[in-house]
């Protein structure tokens, strides 16, 4: 910070007397009057106390590697002050008791005689102490209040001083997450009352009035609410639903019945042929207890695997309107279903997803 100097022109500063009177705004009063206070300087008495002040306010540097001394000498220094004036008693008697007790390896009923006898000899204990009436009730609290929280140096710790674990969710992380389902909340509202606007702008304006929420706020979330963002997450959703060995033909939404047929497997794949019940394409006496039996019918009946569609479409639809992300619909199905993913889950679990994600909706 810079200072203005004295009696410049047009500053207006001037000189006072002792009685904060102006007396003028020269600089040659100004050095006439220093010439006359250096002239009446005692030199000796001057260097004196500078030496005092420079060994005074000299910062050493404290020694990290001996903590423990400092803080002794710290406790030592205030019991050696004693009393400097009213409302001490409380931080000198704990001080004292600490000392006897850390330092002095003192316990019990030697701990509150010591710390007696060092608080009633104490400097300024007759002047400033206002509980000289019940100083032996208040060392004794504070003795037992010492040997709780303190221990002897040198000795194992009396209390667990590791730092507690913080289980508190960040404030930040709160207030996101709570932006995020008030976001979810207000888009399905929007879109069950058909008032969801098809244009982006209009539809981030409707968003952020129903979830009281700002416009910065709710395009950090755009997965939440804007189409283009949405249509990639439901398009990875939809490829980890679909089954592995899906066709590159195109599957109906809705097929009927009659067009979901059996099964067969290719003759030329296979390494026996079909039995029918008139004989026909089998050979009867070709029968031996090593080759087992085989069945009657012309066909091979495998259970088809085809996929539910519709229940698939149901999750899906479940999982957007949650604003789920690929990962935590994935982690969602893994966590109750025993680590397993959406192609191992058979008709009945998909249908107990389905309840899962509708009840989490609710």
């Amino acid at each position: 910070m810079g200072h203005r100097l004295p009696l410049q022109p047009g500053s207006g500063s001037c000189l006072l007397d002792d009685a904060l009177n102006p007396i003028g705004s020269s600089l040659a009063r100004f050095f006439w009057l220093w010439d006359g206070a250096a002239s009446h300087q005692d030199m000796d008495t001057l260097r004196h106390a500078m030496k005092l002040g420079r060994d005074n306010h000299r910062k050493r540097p404290k020694r990290r590697s001996h903590p423990v001394e400092s803080w002794r000498h710290d406790l030592d220094l205030e019991i050696t002050e004693g009393w400097t004036a009213h409302g001490q008693t409380n931080h000198l008697l704990k001080t004292i008791a600490c000392y006897g007790h850390v330092f002095e390896g003192l316990q019990s009923q030697a701990l509150i005689d010591y710390t007696l006898r060092i608080a009633l000899h104490c400097p300024g204990y007759e002047q400033y102490c206002r509980h000289q009436h019940d100083i032996e009730r208040k060392v004794i609290a504070w003795t037992r209040a010492v040997e709780n929280y303190y221990w002897p140096l040198g000795t194992p710790p009396s209390r667990d001083t590791s730092h507690p674990k913080n289980t508190l969710v960040p404030f930040n992380q709160r207030q996101t997450e709570d932006a995020q389902n008030r976001i979810r909340t207000a888009y399905v509202e929007l879109e069950q009352a058909g008032e969801l606007p098809e244009q982006i702008t209009a539809r981030a304006q409707a968003i952020a009035r129903g979830a009281k929420v700002s416009q910065q706020t709710l395009y950090k979330h755009l997965s939440l609410w804007h189409p283009k963002h949405q249509e990639g997450v439901i398009a990875q959703l939809a490829s980890f639903l679909a089954p592995e060995q899906a066709s590159s033909e195109a599957i109906p939404e809705s097929p009927e019945p009659g067009e979901i047929k059996e099964l067969h497997p290719l003759e030329k794949n296979m390494k026996g042929k079909a039995l029918c019940a008139s004989g026909v394409g089998s050979d009867l006496n070709s029968f031996s207890l090593e080759r087992g039996v085989r069945g009657d019918e012309t066909s091979f009946p495998q259970e088809s695997h085809l996929p539910d569609l519709e229940l698939q479409s149901q999750v899906q639809h479940q999982v957007h309107k949650l604003g789920w992300s690929y990962e935590m619909i994935c982690q969602f199905i893994s966590d109750r279903f025993n680590g397993k993913r959406w192609l191992e889950l058979d008709s009945e679990q998909q249908l107990l997803l389905l309840y899962y994600l509708q009840t989490v909706q609710s």
